[in-house]
């Protein structure tokens, strides 16, 4: 494995997020483009309670995960360090490096929503993953 970077939470500003009538206005773009650019890859995730995705790392993506709705617990690790968070639903982005491990698992009792941004398309012949467990489902 190359050599690990650190992941960059940032938080989401009240300016960035308004309800409205229709549903959530969410910023995004202007914040993505500083770290990513172009976007090549968005995918939707969606966890079942106690469910978890990830456990991996990718040796040449960047990934920015947004959970967006749900109690979902993000974990990743740094040289040998493991952090775990449990942010509020729609206030952070975690800038994932490439060689970072890192996962999600729902925590929470209904389905949890999160949204990741990719810096490569998803190849299915030759995926950017390669398995490390990180967090074990809760018994």
């Amino acid at each position: 494995m190359n050599e690990q970077k650190k992941v960059i939470r940032l938080f989401l500003s009240d300016k960035r997020i308004e309800q409205k009538e229709r549903g959530w206005l969410i910023q995004l773009m202007p914040i993505l483009k500083e770290y990513i650019s172009p976007i090549e890859d968005i995918h939707i995730v969606s966890l079942e309670p106690n469910t978890i995705r990830g456990n991996h790392y990718h040796q040449e993506t960047t990934e920015i995960i947004f959970p967006l709705f749900g109690r979902i617990t993000v974990a990743w690790k740094e040289e040998e360090l493991l952090f775990k968070e449990n942010p509020l639903p729609a206030t952070t982005l975690y800038v994932i490096p490439p060689n970072v491990p890192h996962a999600l698992r729902n925590d929470g009792l209904v389905a949890a929503i999160a949204i990741a941004f990719g810096s490569k398309s998803y190849d299915p012949i030759h995926p950017d993953r390669v398995k490390e467990e990180i967090i074990l489902p809760n018994l």
